[in-house]
């Protein structure tokens, strides 16, 4: 099966700038949702921020970014950013969660999720994000 590893850049309010700027040199597709969009403005720093952004161009480069929620601390150096794992098969993205949560701190156990079926947080000295590709 094909997998990607796509760089999730985490941000304290202007992740649309941010992938606006990549959008505006790379081209391609870009998708943003707000929190208000996904029914969680509660949850944003405000209820347009960034709840999932993705870039993709036509010439491969992919980037996904989000504005931190506003109960999760935002460090620059500290949690700025995430590697997204992305499979075509579900049963696979649960074995690379499993093997990549062993000796990990899981502090979002995978889930369901509105925009991806599997996904959820683990870290040591980076985050990674596992998905089921749709």
């Amino acid at each position: 099966m094909h997998s990607t590893l796509t760089s999730h850049l985490n941000f304290d309010g202007n992740a649309r700038q941010a992938l606006e700027f990549y959008h505006a040199v790379f081209h391609g597709s870009l998708s943003l949702v707000t929190y208000r969009e996904a029914g969680l403005a509660e949850q944003g720093v405000d209820s347009e921020a960034i709840i999932w952004g993705q870039l993709i161009s036509d010439n491969g480069f992919r980037v996904m970014a989000f504005d931190v929620r506003k109960d999760m601390p935002w460090s620059q150096g500290d949690n700025a950013f995430y590697l997204v794992l992305e499979s075509a098969d579900q049963n696979q993205a649960q074995r690379h969660w499993y093997d990549l949560s062993v000796g990990a701190e899981v502090l979002q156990p995978a889930l369901w999720h509105v925009e991806r079926s599997l996904w959820g947080y683990m870290g040591d000295k980076c985050y990674w994000d596992t998905v089921e590709k749709s």
